[in-house]
């Protein structure tokens, strides 16, 4: 058995919803930080789900920062587990211009 606590997603959100990452056959994640963050110098929206991309799925939806804010982030301080074959899936209000860092466990089930 190995369990490694490591950076389970990191990427730019695109400008339609999409899939970020999929929990691995015979793994489980324990997710302990997402951290959101605004790259540009205007202000965006996002939104994160579990699972899907309907209504029921979000688990973050949220604004970042005035306009020539860059930089400014929001952090999810809650511990999520996740069996193998879920999905975490996501949207920016632009391509390319909201940062997400997923950090957690990754264990064998």
């Amino acid at each position: 058995m190995s369990d490694t606590y490591k950076v389970l997603y990191q990427g730019l959100l695109a400008g339609a919803a999409g899939l970020l990452a999929t929990v691995p056959t015979a793994k489980a994640w324990i997710i302990k930080s997402i951290d959101v963050t605004n790259v540009d110098s205007s202000a965006r929206t996002f939104t994160l789900y579990v699972g899907g991309t309907g209504d029921a799925n979000v688990i973050m939806n949220g604004a970042l920062a005035a306009a020539n804010a860059a930089g400014a982030s929001q952090a999810d301080g809650k511990t999520r587990c996740l069996e193998a074959g879920k999905t975490i899936n996501g949207v920016g209000s632009v391509a390319s211009k909201v940062a997400v860092t997923i950090t957690g466990l990754e264990i064998d089930v």
